[in-house]
């Protein structure tokens, strides 16, 4: 079973918003102009990399093997075998932690960016003992 790792349009949205009104919150402060100013732009650089980061993710592909064995394919397009460290179900939502030679990652998979199939069939296995 593969998925081809997506960022959810839904998520990448209330991401912007939040990060929308973080950037606006420092003006309703008794703050200085100044400090106002400065932390506005702190806030909203930092958020949009944040999001920019989200939307670009370091794994492109995931891959489930039959005999349970999972694989990860970077951005570069180099596959390596990985280890499933920690699964965290949210909803229809999956949180999967992976660990690989020379780095881990985390990977959301949501309705709106996987095959509802796939994603029933991964919590169906993945169900807690």
């Amino acid at each position: 079973m593969s998925f081809d790792i997506k960022p959810s349009t839904t998520l990448t949205a209330w991401l912007v918003l939040v990060v929308g009104l973080a950037t606006l919150a420092p003006l309703f402060t008794s703050l200085p102009l100044f400090a106002r100013w400065s932390s506005m732009t702190v806030i909203g650089v930092f958020g949009m990399r944040r999001v920019h980061r989200y939307r670009h993710p370091r794994l492109r592909r995931l891959h489930w093997a039959v005999d349970g064995v999972w694989s990860v394919t970077d951005r570069r397009g180099f596959a390596m075998p990985a280890e499933l460290l920690h699964v965290r179900r949210v909803g229809l939502a999956m949180f999967l932690r992976f660990r690989w030679r020379g780095g881990a990652g985390h990977v959301l998979l949501m309705p709106d960016s996987t095959s509802t199939e796939h994603l029933r069939l991964l919590r169906g296995r993945l169900k807690p003992a």
